[in-house]
């Protein structure tokens, strides 16, 4: 799947979440609010992390990369770049965001 048109974020304590809820599908990302920008690996329980729900199951990413352009803390927004593969194998691609926080 491609993701990321209609988005919902959150800081929760320290970190990004971030949810995309498109018509039959859900796209969840979290990482920290201190990210530089750079790419980071996405991995199951770890500080970067993905999740993608359809028909009522959800399954976490085991692997794929967020990849920060921008994140400024004095103007309050980040964007940035997703892809992911989740346990089943089901590949997320060409995922992007934009927030304001």
């Amino acid at each position: 799947h491609t993701a990321y048109r209609r988005q919902r974020q959150m800081c929760i304590r320290d970190r990004f979440i971030i949810a995309n809820n498109q018509q039959n599908f859900v796209i969840n990302l979290s990482f920290p609010l201190d990210t530089a920008t750079g790419d980071f690996e996405i991995t199951e329980g770890g500080d970067y992390r993905a999740s993608y729900a359809i028909s009522g199951g959800s399954e976490n990413a085991i692997s794929g990369m967020i990849t920060i352009t921008t994140n400024d803390n004095a103007a309050g927004t980040a964007s940035g770049s997703f892809q992911f593969e989740t346990t089943s194998g089901i590949m997320v691609t060409n995922g992007n965001f934009t927030i304001t926080y």
